[in-house]
């Protein structure tokens, strides 16, 4: 008994497409009615005319009359053939994306469909879906494969006035480039415990790049993503899943297309998305986190002359930048937005003074979720410099930036890494900054070597969140800081090894702890650094 299932269509209206791709909702429903236990045939369109392409590789069917008759149905130029010159379009450029993906990268192709629309022959159907791939049915064509056959739709006429006016073909390749990629995706699997098809849209649109990289349609899909960096990278869905394509196409220009054929191999053995790319990775000797944050220092920097992508400074979007700041010091503060596993947060800070000094960021993650902290230093007429540094629980981890003036622009990155497994929740952290001669300190220029132990600040005072308690040290030693209340009950006690210089250390307040006075002792031994701070709630 066949099943009714629903699946959305996106058709083509006058005014141009709305959307380039239905198959991400087509799987969903197919999976949906796959896991109630239905088995669902989406029957194939009908069309009036077919023909096989001079690869001998691909059927197109197509209509010369009626609704859904093929754009200038009757324009046999070039070449003279018989066959509408769409068609021939259509055929071309099959063929290049054949040839790009599958033999030029090694991608695997669909399997054969046995005598599916009249031949072995992969068909493409020219109709009124902008671009759909349809899995049919279970190939064994791949031992050990989760694979299905396919079968393509294009639009009949794949005008975008809005984008290229009254002229089809770009819209055509790109989207032929897409779906064909769809195609050679079922070749590995169809369903996943993926929570979005985001793997799969995003590997294709990085294909339409790869295949035809003079349209540039997939910049339009940056905004979505560049503009929303604390949406998880593998939990979004909609156009965000689009403009993902900035992601494989990291992994391709930081180590090749092989690596993205590895992806594929490993997810059709690991039906998570994630899990599959971290073993790909494994099996190079990198690591999944470490190169998720590159890729989002490389996002800041998309749309700008600074761009590591390629044709980074012609994608003409750019990220959001959370919070700037350029007044301090910032007192303590938390997120400007909350993360979501695997995304990221930009927060800048500039000057509006003439002044050079020591830049200091403290960051706090106040959770037990594992972060990183990216960190990026903007100056005039030099390379950027980055770094990647672990952020730990309950660890204060102090950044320092020397000589920070006015032309120069520091970028804070906070990230929630993937964690083995996919994670619901949300993450969040606190952080400050400050100059280092606004708390009456030396500036690191030219500051004489520490030779002793004392108090830097107890910053913020009083304090509501969290409190900051910054001293010097001459070197490594180990300590143990004991807090207590006005009546001398121990509060917190906690151990630390300090380093020679300025060192934070960050301390919460339980939340049942009333407001009042509180002093602390720093106890190294031979030497004790003592204060007081007040607690307002």
């Amino acid at each position: 008994m066949k099943a009714l299932v629903f699946i959305t269509t996106f058709l083509i209206f006058a005014v141009g497409p709305v959307r380039a791709c239905n198959t991400a909702d087509l799987v969903a429903g197919l999976s949906a009615a796959d896991q109630s236990g239905l088995k669902v045939r989406i029957g194939r369109p009908s069309s009036q005319y077919n023909w096989i392409t001079p690869d001998n590789r691909f059927v197109i069917h197509y209509d010369m009359t009626g609704n859904r008759a093929v754009y200038h149905a009757n324009e046999d130029i070039n070449p003279a053939d018989g066959i509408p010159d769409y068609v021939n379009r259509t055929a071309d450029y099959l063929e290049a994306a054949y040839d790009s993906l599958v033999l030029n990268l090694g991608f695997d192709p669909p399997p054969f469909d046995g005598m599916q629309g009249g031949d072995y022959r992969y068909d493409v159907y020219l109709t009124d879906n902008l671009g759909l791939t349809t899995p049919e049915d279970p190939s064994y064509q791949y031992p050990g494969r989760p694979a299905y056959t396919s079968y393509i739709e294009v639009g009949y006429d794949m005008r975008y006035p809005t984008r290229y006016g009254d002229d089809p073909n770009p819209f055509l390749k790109v989207s032929i480039a897409h779906e064909y990629f769809h195609a050679i995706e079922f070749a590995y699997r169809v369903y996943s415990s993926d929570f979005t098809f985001w793997w799969f849209e995003a590997c294709a649109n990085w294909a339409e790049e790869r295949v035809f990289t003079d349209v540039n349609d997939v910049y339009y899909s940056l905004p979505t993503y560049l503009s929303n960096p604390h949406h998880s990278l593998y939990q979004t869905s909609g156009q965000f899943t689009y403009g993902a394509w900035l992601f494989p196409e990291y992994l391709d220009e930081r180590f090749g297309s092989d690596l993205l054929v590895s992806c594929w191999l490993k997810f059709a053995r690991y039906d998570f998305s994630i899990n599959a790319i971290m073993n790909a990775f494994q099996d190079i000797g990198a690591d999944l986190n470490n190169e998720y944050c590159q890729h989002v220092i490389w996002n800041y920097f998309a749309g700008d002359s600074n761009s590591f992508y390629r044709e980074g400074a012609n994608f003409g979007a750019s990220v959001f930048e959370a919070r700037t700041h350029i007044i301090f010091p910032v007192n303590w503060s938390q997120a400007p937005i909350t993360l979501e596993n695997m995304s990221s947060s930009y927060i800048s800070f500039g000057r509006n003074d003439e002044d050079k000094s020591t830049l200091i960021i403290e960051y706090y993650n106040t959770t037990t979720d594992r972060q990183a902290v990216g960190l990026a230093v903007i100056r005039p007429g030099i390379p950027v410099q980055y770094s990647v540094y672990d952020a730990n629980t309950g660890v204060s981890l102090l950044l320092s930036v020397s000589m920070f003036g006015r032309e120069d622009k520091v970028v804070l990155m906070p990230i929630w890494l993937y964690e083995t497994n996919p994670k619901e929740e949300y993450s969040t952290y606190l952080y400050r900054a400050y100059l280092r001669d606004t708390l009456n300190t030396a500036v690191d220029e030219g500051k004489s070597p520490i030779t002793d132990y004392s108090l830097d600040s107890t910053y913020p005072n009083p304090f509501n969140g969290a409190v900051s308690i910054s001293f010097d040290a001459p070197g490594s030693k180990p300590y143990t800081m004991r807090i207590y209340d006005i009546i001398g009950r121990t509060i917190s006690e906690r151990g630390g090894i300090s380093n020679e210089g300025l060192n934070t250390i960050t301390w919460q307040p339980p939340a049942d702890l009333a407001s009042g006075v509180l002093f602390y002792v720093i106890d190294f031994g031979q030497k004790r650094l003592d204060g007081k701070m007040s607690l307002l709630k």
